[in-house]
């Protein structure tokens, strides 16, 4: 199959993966959208069920499982590489690492001290804290990687990470409108509508890169290197993986019909669909790896990378935030960024404002973050040697 056929399906996907809701949404509707259902950014929190202990059971067990996957991998049949890969030479953290610094701790200082200003800094405080974090984590793979680094090697790479990266969430606040909102932000008003609009298109340009420079930054611990390389290969039928298919997308229509029984399925559901795709048309992914050689490194390192950050990010947002502490301060934020949740079934003993069992959500959007990157960058023809090597 030529590269351009191949593209041309890729484009197909993604078109029906973002129009199956909306064709769900009119035809619950009756063919007429309902008034201001797309108004971005929600502010306020909707009503949600309360716990389900079923749910909460199920959702426990999976965590374990996946917990369970992540310290002790040998339970699943997972062994480590019988030859660990050879240890990279260490070498002096680089400038960027200390701009990095400079810029996150300085967000961190004005979130902890509550400060209201400057309020032009405040305003787009994401952006430093964010950034300036992620050249903190590329100076940690530069130094212990031997001088090599996306920064160093693939900065090319690192700025079409970003770009990739703002269609990547922008798509997932899209979905938050079809699940009846999970998440909201309750201060956005600070700043003008179009001007946050545009905060939140530059800020998500860090997703992305966050994850792969995680990614990369435990590759070179090589007991984490080598720790998932040999488990049983796993090929699922085409038959199987039609199957799967059509599920995945049945999911992310119904999940309009029932927002709060299915709100996991624009978790899941996006990232199957592009999962199977990717494979029918033969391209790379982590999953290709297991079915080739048993190598599940790839999948289970990256599935842990939006977790460590998960908690960086939420416990960083938490710290914008200041209780009711005088008639001057009701409580709330500076910060026109600052989000708060309302996660049907399962919201309760929270880790900052994340429900402890949300967390999970963060498993699948670590991979979905590496398949959308595969994705986009074989619909867009970008090279990505540094990461993806010679699995390109």
């Amino acid at each position: 199959m030529s590269h351009s056929r191949k593209v041309g399906y890729l484009l197909l996907t993604l078109v029906i993966i973002f129009y199956t809701p909306y064709v769900a949404l009119l035809l619950r509707e009756g063919g007429e959208l309902p008034p201001d259902f797309f108004y971005f950014p929600a502010k306020v929190a909707t009503v949600k069920p309360d716990k389900n202990y079923l749910v909460i059971v199920i959702t426990s067990l999976l965590f374990i499982a996946y917990l369970l996957l992540v310290f002790f991998p040998r339970i699943y049949g997972i062994r480590p590489a019988t030859t660990p890969p050879p240890r990279p030479p260490k070498t002096r953290l680089p400038w960027w690492f200390w701009l990095g610094l400079i810029l996150w701790g300085a967000i961190i200082v004005i979130f902890a001290a509550k400060l209201s200003g400057p309020k032009w800094l405040l305003n787009w405080a994401l952006l430093p804290l964010w950034w300036g974090f992620i050249f903190m984590l590329d100076g940690m793979v530069y130094a212990r990687n031997g001088g090599k680094s996306l920064m160093k090697n693939g900065m090319a790479e690192l700025f079409a990470m970003g770009m990739l990266s703002i269609s990547g969430w922008l798509i997932f606040e899209y979905f938050n409108f079809f699940i009846n909102i999970n998440w909201f932000y309750p201060h956005a008003e600070i700043v003008t509508r179009d001007e946050f609009l545009l905060y939140a298109i530059i800020g998500s340009s860090a997703f992305i890169p966050m994850a792969f420079e995680w990614y990369h930054l435990l590759l070179t611990f090589p007991r984490i290197n080598a720790g998932y390389r040999q488990g049983r290969k796993v090929k699922w039928s085409l038959t199987a993986r039609i199957i799967i298919l059509i599920v995945a997308a049945g999911l992310l229509f119904s999940m309009v019909f029932a927002p709060d029984s299915l709100f996991y399925a624009f978790w899941l559901g996006p990232l199957t669909i592009l999962i199977i795709v990717l494979g029918l048309l033969g391209k790379w992914t982590p999953f290709r790896a297991i079915r080739e050689q048993g190598d599940r490194n790839p999948l289970i390192v990256f599935s842990t990378v939006w977790v460590i950050q998960g908690l960086c990010v939420e416990c960083w947002n938490r710290l914008s935030y200041f209780q009711a502490i005088a008639v001057r301060f009701h409580g709330g934020s500076f910060n026109p960024g600052y989000w708060d949740y309302c996660i049907p079934f399962v919201n309760f003993f929270h880790i900052f404002n994340m429900p402890l069992l949300g967390y999970l959500g963060y498993v699948p959007f670590g991979i979905y973050c590496f398949i959308w990157v595969i994705t986009m960058s074989f619909v867009m023809n970008i090279k990505l040697p540094f990461t993806m090597g010679d699995n390109e």
